[in-house]
């Protein structure tokens, strides 16, 4: 879809298999992986992974950007019921977000290693309200702490008054939204719409996820100041802050 309009966003336009992320090319590691997810085999994945991990065989962006985010894609569902298909999806992300708990000493010995110098900016991650997908806004999460952004993640189904409450309190230096239900682009409009009526000097605001990259979001229609894909992307806004010529 392009030049996405939130107000008139219309749901008979809307095709799942256009919100696919990942990589084309799959990592080694991921046919191994996808069969322990799809024979919901959680603690053969786990220790799959952290055994890699260990071992030094991946790293974390490798994992989340060449292995995760791709592997919830590349799963064949075996239920044509959608309600049966929303549990699978459920059951898959579950062992996924239990790895992810887990790569934390991972994520500051990468950070520590690559990106020893702090960026002194503070990133809020959020996902807007009912936008229950939280597997995007956790990677990014950790990306940026990688980057040594002083990163916090709220959580997903973000209440509007939480948000606005949250940056008046903390004041971050940018608030990342995550969207990855073009529904939900109707809800993240408002949500900005809100924060710049009603703080004094409101956060750059960064989007991400698939239904931003997947639309061409008008600026006009929503306020943000740049959308963010990658962990290349973060580490280019990084060296921007760090040069002194970020805009």
């Amino acid at each position: 879809m392009e030049n996405f309009d939130a107000e008139n966003f219309n749901a008979e336009n809307f095709n799942v298999e256009d919100f696919q992320i990942g990589e084309k090319k799959m990592h080694p590691f991921c046919d191994d992986f996808i069969q322990q997810i799809q024979d919901e085999n959680k603690e053969k994945a786990f220790f799959y992974i952290m055994d890699k991990l260990k071992k030094g065989e991946v790293g974390v962006v490798e994992l989340y950007s060449q292995i995760l985010a791709p592997t919830l894609n590349q799963i064949i569902y075996r239920y044509e019921e959608q309600a049966l298909r929303i549990w699978e999806e459920h059951v898959y992300t579950g062992i996924i977000l239990t790895i992810m708990e887990n790569c934390y000493p991972y994520v500051l010995k990468e950070r520590d290693k690559d990106y020893k110098k702090k960026v002194n900016k503070s990133v809020m991650i959020i996902c807007p309200s009912k936008e229950y997908h939280i597997l995007g806004a956790r990677m990014a999460t950790d990306f940026f702490t990688i980057a040594n952004f002083n990163a916090t993640f709220v959580g997903n189904d973000t209440p509007q008054d939480v948000i606005v409450a949250s940056i008046k309190k903390k004041d971050p230096d940018y608030i990342a939204i995550s969207v990855t239900n073009p529904y939900h682009l109707v809800a993240t409009k408002r949500t900005l719409e809100r924060i710049h009526e009603e703080v004094d000097e409101p956060p750059k605001v960064i989007l991400g996820g698939n239904a931003v990259h997947m639309n061409k979001v008008n600026k006009k229609n929503i306020k943000y100041d740049m959308i963010l894909k990658t962990f290349d992307d973060i580490i280019e806004l990084r060296k921007k802050i760090l040069e002194g010529s970020e805009n």
